[in-house]
């Protein structure tokens, strides 16, 4: 028979310690493991609707972010909530300049053609060589992705003019004559 000396108890004592700590690391592996996938099944939605805004075009910081790569996922973020130039968001949709003898006002149209911000419509205002003329789109409410904005002015637009679109006095859009 074998004699339980002090020895053998230590033996047998670090044994089940071993043996717990391994069973303890086995089970948090498994959830860090769970938690990447999860992570990363997130982050591919994530890099997928910025793709598809057109985010990854607009900012350099968005270019080539992945899934997996949260630092660079971060910086993209953080540089979309804190754009401050509006002009990369809005495109030129449809421009019509004064007709005096139809006698018929001009009009710019301007679309919120990327990203995924609403505008308010009330929040914008049309210069005319830096002269407002015009407050708010010709349609309330807001100006969601997609939509456009028009603006009617009454003063033709000769080469040299310009037509400044702002929003909340942050240039979005300049047509120039």
């Amino acid at each position: 028979m074998v004699e339980l000396n002090n020895r053998t108890l230590a033996l047998i004592g670090l044994f089940f310690v071993l043996l717990i700590v391994i069973v303890v690391l086995f089970i948090r592996s498994e959830t860090n493991a769970a938690a990447a996938e999860r992570s990363e099944v997130m982050g591919a939605v994530l890099v997928e609707h910025l793709k598809n805004e057109g985010y990854t075009t607009l900012y350099p910081e968005c270019r080539g972010v992945s899934p997996t790569d949260a630092d660079a996922l971060r910086a993209c973020l953080r540089v979309i909530v804190d754009a401050r130039d509006l002009t990369k968001l809005f495109a030129k949709d449809e421009f019509k300049n004064v007709d005096a003898v139809k006698g018929t006002l001009g009009y710019l149209v301007i679309k919120n053609a990327k990203g995924g911000k609403s505008f308010a419509s009330a929040n914008f205002t049309l210069n005319y060589n830096n002269v407002p003329v015009a407050n708010g789109c010709s349609t309330p409410g807001d100006i969601a992705p997609g939509y456009t904005c028009r603006f009617n002015f009454n003063t033709t637009c000769a080469p040299g003019d310009n037509l400044e679109v702002k929003y909340d006095g942050q240039r979005v859009f300049l047509h120039t004559c």
